[in-house]
């Protein structure tokens, strides 16, 4: 039977959605040509399908550097060629210089690379297990058969002679458990080998040369001292050059080289993720356009903050500087940050810094994922969480996605995904600007094998809007107009669809022919465009009143508005800025002046909040600031003030609560005094029934990440099953309870569910207990600090580690080179190394925890020596 409809290829990777797609239509040349992208991640894969030329047939990766440091080899020790024009690498292989190369120095500088170093986690997973099955387990799986079939076949002959062996001869009896013995013992060796098998890897040798001009590079991808087979590299920006390592892990790779020649940086890619986001971005397929990334005229600037050595996706501190510093030296338009993390520390340190210049003086576009870490408020993950200059982007998702992404038969709504983070930040900012599609299937590097795989995140919704604002971009520069970093932003925040849920989605789905339309009719010079607006109150970008004390103290706040100009602004313009402000507020809980006159000073007012008037629960509102003279163009500044109103009963209830496809509940309850733990119960009263629930349960401490304090569970709920989830608490904070029905459902009907939260306290006076070697009997006490029930304690303890704190031994500070790590204004980065000096009287695992974590980088060296 023929289908009679098309495949939604369109909606593997969704265009439409944010106008991408009909703006190109109306655009052809407007695709992201004159924008450069860089995409701070695992590394972007030049191989991947659509990474090759842009729309225009211009390169498509014009830079791929790594900043981790993962990928650096020292190649500081220096040898000559002999007369036979042979060199001995570091791994002791005979190396032969090819006629061709050009060194007039006669230097040629060494180093030595482990290959599994380089490989991303499931890529050396692969490749191990390939590597055993043929090298190890052919050979040994035979020589476990053999000695298992020699102890079968003596046995067989003892059998048949066993008249022989009654024959009382100590020899032949003798030789004969020698012998078993003998073939016994080679089994049991072989079945040990097997089980102690690990594959070390091969190691590769690495040249690097100057030959008069620029500096050169080869490694030898054949591990056998084989240069013929390899490839000559230099930068990779020089010649767009690039290699694959071998055909079993088709994994591409491209070079840097640093430090006069001492430092070959091996760029391979750290995962999966960098080269799908950047397909999403600016993927270009000249045969295929239906599969195009958002902006496949942009070019891509790929850079790998991800550190293979930390044995997952995870990036650095340094790398992250070194990347933004590459950005403003490269000029790039645009960063594109599908990473972060949950933070102890807002808006301060070295990284922030760095990102608020980029953003502030040299206008580059920051646009980086809200985080996957929801749906509980308050879950947004840094750097978003640290500064009001970065655009952080939520995920959404739409019907046409669940069909095509996720071959979803039933009829589905739009809504956020339930794992995007919700704001607000601790400091009251909303956290989220704007939303994007939050999934595609799109390339992915070839050392996977794959052509394409379906990924889903915030980290696939950020490069979708980056992509999207790259579109404005393009049009913006060829249309002649000048923009700034903050006009933008105000004009893709003014443009957006909006939305009620401004936690969940910000201002709503990006919008890209009115954001571009936007900035057009309110363009620069009007001197607005060219400034920073900043609006602050108790220090914050927000008000974000949440616990018990806050909601009992007075409410009355003095806000203060400043202005930033961008260094382009002439000091006349500075003087002569003056701008009358209209400001507004939904809501009539929030009082505020209703106009005043922004110019080049702070300037202050106060607002007060009427919080008795407000039932339990969340409540949002904002605080807009139009300029009088041009209300068309939407608030030049937003106040967001988010108000929790906690329960105060000591427990919570609710039955018959109705949930449909992503519907979220949320109860907001004051922790009782001495509650220590909090147990849930939920319960689904449908008859028959199977639904995919998830709980978030969350309280907010100051200076600590949400992830020290909360429970998260994605669990299956049937009929008559009751499910417990028991989490700790603290008396005094606000606890969050949300409950949401998944949204990967396919039945449209209800699910009717009841809940129950309970709190209790036990309480023990110290968790962890020193004993040292003159106690005998450490005492502990138990309180039940609730009192209004019988509590069961069960205490029990066991000695699992050592605990033992150490100085450092030495200390230096010293410089990083000035070719990697030094400041936009040649300001040098510093390092401080210290050493540590430790004895274990036997051999044990060892592990190391710093407690402060600063901002800087932390380089330890260990010595260690066993009794």
């Amino acid at each position: 039977m023929m289908a009679d409809e098309n495949f939604p290829i369109h909606s593997l990777l969704p265009k439409s959605d944010i106008e991408a797609k009909t703006f190109i239509d109306k655009h052809p040349d407007w695709d992201g040509r004159r924008v450069t992208i860089a995409i701070l991640d695992t590394g972007v894969d030049p191989a991947s399908p659509g990474m090759q030329v842009t729309s225009d047939g211009r390169p498509k990766i014009i830079d791929i550097i790594d900043t981790s440091g993962g990928g650096d080899i020292d190649t500081s020790t220096i040898v000559k060629a002999d007369e036979t024009m042979m060199i001995t690498g570091l791994s002791g292989r005979k190396l032969r210089i090819s006629e061709s190369w050009t060194n007039p120095s006669g230097d040629w500088h060494v180093g030595i690379v482990s290959l599994y170093r380089l490989y991303p986690k499931l890529l050396k997973e692969r490749v191990v297990k390939e590597r055993r099955e043929k090298v190890w387990d052919l050979s040994h799986k035979e020589k476990l058969a053999e000695a298992a079939h020699q102890i079968m076949a003596f046995e067989k002959l003892q059998s048949e002679n066993a008249s022989l062996q009654t024959t009382g001869n100590p020899t032949v009896a003798l030789k004969n458990k020698l012998q078993k013995d003998e073939y016994i013992e080679r089994r049991e060796m072989l079945t040990s080998f097997d089980k102690k098998y690990k594959d070390p890897g091969p190691v590769m040798d690495c040249i690097v040369w100057h030959d008069g001009n620029q500096w050169l590079s080869i490694v030898d991808t054949s591990s056998h001292g084989d240069l013929s087979t390899s490839l000559v590299l230099e930068d990779y920006k020089v010649k767009l050059q690039f290699g694959k390592i071998s055909e079993a892990d088709n994994l591409t790779y491209s070079v840097n080289i640093y430090e006069n020649g001492n430092v070959l940086c091996i760029v391979t890619n750290g995962g999966a993720h960098g080269t799908h986001v950047a397909a999403i971005a600016a993927a270009n397929f000249p045969q295929e356009p239906e599969r195009n990334g958002i902006a496949p005229g942009a070019q891509i600037v790929s850079i790998k903050i991800a550190d293979s050595r930390l044995g997952r996706e995870m990036e650095t501190g340094t790398s992250i500087i070194r990347a933004v510093n590459h950005c403003i030296k490269n000029k790039v338009d645009l960063i594109n940050f599908s990473f972060g993390e949950a933070s102890n520390w807002n808006g301060s340190g070295k990284i922030v810094e760095t990102i608020i210049e980029a953003v502030n003086k040299h206008g580059i576009i920051f646009v980086t994922s809200a985080g996957n870490d929801g749906p509980g408020l308050s879950t947004i993950d840094a750097p978003q969480i640290s500064s009001s200059d970065i655009i952080g982007v939520g995920a959404y998702i739409t019907p046409e996605m669940m069909k095509a992404l996720y071959s979803m038969y039933g009829q589905g709504k739009s809504a956020p995904y339930m794992f995007t983070s919700r704001g607000p930040t601790p400091e009251g900012r909303n956290g989220v600007c704007i939303s994007a599609p939050g999934a595609a299937i799109t390339s992915v590097p070839t050392y996977t094998l794959k052509n394409t795989q379906l990924m889903n995140g915030t980290s696939m919704a950020s490069p979708n809007a980056c992509g999207g604002i790259a579109l404005v971009l393009s049009g913006i520069k060829a249309a002649g107009h000048r923009y700034t970093s903050h006009s933008v932003r105000r004009a893709i925040e003014n443009s957006a669809g909006h939305q009620k849920d401004h936690l969940s989605l910000g201002m709503g789905l990006l919008q890209v022919e009115k954001a571009f339309n936007h900035l057009l009719a309110h363009e620069i010079p009007h001197p607005v465009n060219m400034a920073n607006i900043i609006v602050s109150v108790n220090g914050g970008r927000g008000l974000y009143i949440r616990d018990l004390h806050q909601i009992n103290s007075p409410h009355l706040y003095r806000t203060v508005i400043s202005v930033e100009f961008h260094e382009s602004v002439s000091n006349g313009d500075k003087v002569a800025f003056s701008v009358p402000i209209l400001m507004t507020c939904e809501e009539p809980w929030v009082r505020h002046p209703k106009f005043l006159t922004m110019c080049n000073s702070s300037h202050y007012f106060n607002i007060s909040l009427d919080i008795s008037v407000l039932k339990e629960g969340a409540h949002f509102s904002c605080i807009y600031g139009y300029d009088l003279n041009r209300i068309d163009a939407g608030p030049l500044f937003r106040l967001p003030i988010t108000i929790i109103v906690p329960s105060t009963d000591s427990s919570l209830s609710g039955n018959d609560i109705v949930f449909r496809q992503s519907d979220i509940v949320r109860r907001f309850i004051a922790v009782p005094k001495g509650s220590s733990w909090c147990k849930v119960s939920i319960n689904l009263e449908d008859a028959n029934a199977k639904e995919v629930f998830w709980i978030h349960c969350i309280y907010l401490k100051t200076l600590q990440a949400f992830r020290t304090t909360e429970m998260c569970k994605v669990f299956i709920l049937n009929s008559n099953v009751t499910k417990y989830f028991y989490f700790k608490v603290e008396e005094d904070y606000t606890l969050e309870v949300c409950i949401a029905r998944d949204w990967r459902i396919e039945s449209l009907f209800e699910a009717h569910l009841s809940y129950n939260v309970e709190f209790h306290g036990l309480k023990l006076d110290h968790q962890d207990v020193c004993l040292s070697s003159s106690d005998g009997v450490s005492r502990l006490t138990v309180a039940n600090t609730m009192g209004h029930c019988v509590e069961e304690a069960v205490i029990s303890g066991s000695f699992r580690s050592c605990k033992t704190q150490y100085r450092p031994s030495d200390y230096k500070i010293s410089p990083l080179s000035m070719e990697r790590d030094a400041m936009v204004n040649n300001k040098l980065s510093y390092q401080l190394i210290l050493t540590y000096n430790f004895h274990q009287s036997r051999e044990m695992e060892v592990y190391l925890n710093f407690r402060h974590f600063v901002s800087f980088s932390m380089k330890v060296t260990l010595r260690v020596s066993f009794g």
